[in-house]
Order: C-alpha cells, then sequence, then structure tokens
C-alpha cells in the first residue's frame, strides 16, 4: 500500500465506505474501519473491556453544551449597543 498514489487510496477506501455501508457490514460501531481486536493490544470490544473492568479508574468531568458560542456572541454584541 506504500506504494500507491494518494489517488488510488483515497478511491479504494470511498469505494469500500459506500461498499460496506450499503451492504450494511460494519466494524464494531459506526465506522467501517476501526481498531480491530487482536487479543494483545486491543483485547477485547469496548463493552467487554469495560464489563472485566479494564479501564482506566479516575475521576472523570464530562460536560456538553449546546449553543455555547451563542452566549458569548449576544453578550459581545449588547457590549457593543451600549456603547
Amino acid at each position: 500500500m506504500r506504494g500507491l498514489s494518494y489517488e488510488a487510496l483515497a478511491n479504494a477506501t470511498s469505494t469500500t465506505y459506500q461498499t460496506g455501508y450499503a451492504d450494511g457490514r460494519y466494524a464494531y460501531g459506526d465506522f467501517y474501519y476501526g481498531p480491530t481486536v487482536d487479543g494483545v493490544t486491543i483485547r477485547d470490544y469496548p463493552q467487554g473491556e469495560i464489563e472485566a473492568g479494564h479501564f482506566s479508574k479516575v475521576a472523570l468531568l464530562v460536560d456538553h453544551s449546546a449553543f455555547e458560542g451563542e452566549h458569548v456572541t449576544l453578550m459581545l454584541a449588547l457590549r457593543n449597543c451600549l456603547r
């Protein structure tokens, strides 16, 4: 594959995506290409690893804000109008 041109690799990737998704042949998850369980580096699928306790046990802070930029731009717009 190292000897192939960018165009050849891009065409091959595009073709396999189109064929794989059209035929419903996904890998694990939503992506056609992804990590492969090899039993060494990736021992199991994510669900199996979590169930076996094979994950980092650290505090995790997660947040999700929709339209977080809207507040900043609105405040800037109001500040500019009040000048």
